[in-house]
């Protein structure tokens, strides 16, 4: 499939691009949907636009959360790596876009109930090809245009609310805030058979509501606008007050609150500070709820991601629903939407739609139009459906040009039949391809892979967007979509893979068949049965290299250890202490058949490292849980020459504390690191000076370059296959098993 153009917009500067990227490819639970028409939402990308053209000062006041962040790593990490974080975050391009229809060109093997040629409403991006959810995704009925369709996430967050405030035939609902989505929540609750009053300040925002059956009143005080619903319901108050707005005041929310009738209910559908009078509340006993977008589902990555539905018998109503319902009301007549739009323009020209959006604040919406794919389109789409794994030569494009201000990622599918595929030389030349374009492999993996003298040939993601980005920022020759790009090219003869853990082992194994040098991010596998696949692939192909990314033993203080420990007599006693931040519920490293859990999927880094600094096998790992949600634990191990390592692993402590602490104590020496920035060594009894650095060194580079130097063959792999195999096979034993199982 030909590449395809996508709106991205830099939160640096605001500046919105329509760049060239691969096509993305099709997964079992997905669709791919070619784009007739995408609508610019006026308040959330608007909000994004404004966020990227504001000043660094105004950017820290609109998020203080974000500043005590900031704060916090500069004391546990120096400011250095804090400016260089807050400078990696902001050059991360973000692409735009939620209101989205086309034709569906392929459908995943695991998804029922589309095929291709429907007309789908999506929740996707202003793109020429997307790829979304079936829970995320609605038939267009007859009668409906594509330009209408795409709409429709916009009215199920007006629905939402809607149902969210539990609105009957003949109550009044005042909506507060008439841009689009007010506009919409207008004919939505008409056609529920309510009395709306409508708020705003925009006079032709008022004239139009009143054309859709409003009562309009002007913005004012919290007093006169109460008084003012006050007089239009005999004295009663509205039933409920939808809020469809973005303000930094309050007062629209105390208006709301004292234009309510008693026991009536306020709904937040846009952003405002949530600051109330408690006597406003208090007296009337009035009801408030935040509204979470289109409806039940929204951020639930089981829902929206694996595509799993929720049983209407006992979820009536999820987003995707929710934009079947709006376009059932686009079908009946009941609503319009040819009126809310203000502007038609070309794709190629979204950089001039967000420049109106930021202008004089257009309620109105904007929709942009797309140019008509080949009559083929959808025969090639069905043919990479049925062979999910391999990519055409046209889904490689060149990354974008270069430029300064450029940088959850989706990640790429396993290949299958890779058995005969051309090897390269047995010494490589170390042009690497990408397996995955996620933030820790864009911020640390590319540039130390560059930084060593890699030749930077092919990055891949299964979205393609993050794979353009990051080969234009770190100057990769193409970008693709899909892993047979890198495991099938001949001129590339190392692959790193940085993909979620649950790849890692069928990866790995792939990319060894082919002939291929390996660094695979950890851990190396999730399951005994993976590394027990990667084991008999390394006896197929002695030749090559496999590493995987255990950075910590390369650091240079812990290079200062293993020097001191050189030749020592007596046991080891090693104690890790692991501050971990805390990781938001849903997040798929906490998925066991995804990420592992946090202790196969993180504590894996300490349990080499204890395993190379005592330098010989462990004979036990034993591990107690912390809590009960199974992301904290106190990890012993035992070794063969007497040596114990006890590793705290805690999910979630006081920040303020350090967030890694290593000590050590054989016969009278020991040592002390804490957070790879300071470093306390005493080496007979007599303390050394202490080592300090202006930012963590955690050997990454240092890694990278040993692992080239045994690509080129000049050096030893960085770490010797036994005691990679000896660690994957004890870190799966703390959870790996029950992912088996499963």
């Amino acid at each position: 499939m030909r590449p395809i153009h996508k709106v991205v917009q830099s939160l640096h500067s605001g500046r919105t691009e329509v760049l060239q990227v691969p096509a993305p490819a099709l997964t079992a639970r997905s669709l791919l949907v070619e784009t007739r028409a995408s609508v610019i939402s006026a308040g959330t990308e608007r909000m994004l636009v404004e966020f990227g053209r504001a000043g660094l000062l105004t950017k820290a006041r609109r998020h203080p959360d974000r500043v005590r962040q900031v704060v916090e790593k500069a004391r546990s990490d120096g400011v250095i790596a804090a400016v260089e974080a807050v400078r990696s975050r902001l050059a991360e391009p973000v692409p735009m876009g939620y209101c989205n229809a086309g034709v569906v060109v392929a459908v995943g093997e695991a998804v029922q109930g589309f095929r291709a040629g429907d007309r789908v409403a999506t929740n996707g991006g202003h793109a020429e090809l997307v790829r979304v959810s079936p829970t995320l995704a609605a038939g267009i009925p007859d009668g409906v245009s594509f330009e209408a369709a795409a709409f429709a996430p916009l009215g199920a967050i007006g629905l939402h609310a809607v149902r969210l405030a539990s609105l009957s035939l003949g109550e009044t609902v005042v909506v507060y805030g008439l841009g689009l989505i007010g506009l919409l929540t207008v004919q939505i609750a008409r056609a529920n058979g309510c009395r709306v009053i409508g708020i705003d300040l925009e006079p032709d925002r008022l004239a139009l509501a009143r054309d859709l059956g409003a009562d309009a009143i002007t913005g004012g005080t919290p007093d006169e606008l109460a008084r003012a619903v006050e007089h239009r319901t005999g004295g009663v108050g509205a039933d409920a007050v939808l809020l469809t707005l973005s303000t930094t005041s309050s007062e629209p929310l105390r208006a709301a609150a004292r234009m309510s009738r008693k026991r009536g209910s306020l709904v937040l559908v846009g952003t405002a500070p949530v600051e109330f009078d408690r006597n406003d509340l208090y007296a009337k006993e009035v009801s408030f709820q935040v509204s979470c977008s289109y409806g039940p589902g929204r951020y639930d990555p089981l829902h929206e991601e694996a595509g799993h539905d929720y049983p209407l018998a006992y979820v009536r109503w999820t987003e995707g629903r929710n934009f079947a319902a709006v376009l059932g009301l686009m079908a009946d007549g009941r609503l319009d939407v040819g009126c809310l739009i203000g502007r038609r323009l070309p794709l190629e020209e979204a950089a001039t739609a967000y420049d109106l959006l930021a202008g004089d604040a257009p309620s109105l919406g904007i929709v942009l139009e797309y140019p008509a794919r080949g009559p083929d389109e959808g025969r090639r789409a069905e043919a990479s459906q049925r062979r999910p794994g391999l990519a055409r030569a046209d889904s490689c494009v060149a990354p974008p040009a270069l430029e300064a201000d450029s940088d959850p990622s989706p990640q790429p599918e396993p290949g299958h039949n890779h058995q005969s595929r051309t090897t390269v030389p047995a010494a490589g030349r170390g042009v690497v391809g990408f397996l995955g374009a996620g933030n820790f492999g864009s911020r640390v993996l590319m540039p130390a892979f560059a930084r060593a003298g890699f030749t930077l040939h092919t990055v891949v993601s299964s979205g393609g967007t993050s794979a353009a980005l990051a080969g234009r920022k770190h100057g990769f020759e193409h970008a693709a979509a899909e892993a047979e790009a890198v495991l099938g090219c001949p001129e590339i003869d190392t692959v790193v893979i940085a993909t979620p853990h649950d790849t890692h082992a069928d990866l790995v194994v792939a990319a060894l068949d082919a002939g291929k040098d390996v660094f695979v991010e950890k851990p190396l596998a999730l399951t005994r049965k993976g590394v027990k696949k990667v084991e008999a692939a390394m006896a197929r192909c002695p030749d090559r290299v496999l590493c995987v990314g255990y950075n910590r033993r390369f650091a240079p203080m812990t290079r200062a250890v293993s020097l001191a420990l050189e030749g020592r007599a007596e046991p080891l006693a090693l104690v890790m202490t692991v501050n971990a931040g805390r990781i938001a519920p849903g997040h798929w490293l906490l998925e066991r058949t995804r990420g592992g859990g946090t202790l196969v999927g993180e504590a894996c880094h300490f349990i080499d490292l204890a395993r190379h600094l005592v330098g010989v096998p462990a004979t036990e790992l034993r591990a107690t849980p912390i809590g009960s949600d199974g992301h904290s634990a106190f990890l012993e191990m035992s070794f063969v020459d007497g040596s114990v390592a006890s590793i705290q692993y805690i999910r979630g402590g006081p920040s303020q504390l350090p967030k890694e602490r290593l000590e050590g104590v054989w016969g009278s020496r020991g040592f002390r690191i804490v957070n790879w920035r300071r470093m306390r060594a005493w080496w007979g009894g007599r303390a050394t000076f202490p080592r300090a650095a202006m930012r963590p060194q955690k050997g990454h580079l240092e890694l990278v370059e040993a692992f080239r130097a045994a690509v080129r063959r000049e050096g030893e792999p960085p770490i010797p296959i036994d005691e990679v195999l000896e660690v994957g096979r004890l870190v799966v034993s703390l959870g790996g098993d029950a992912v088996e199982e499963a």
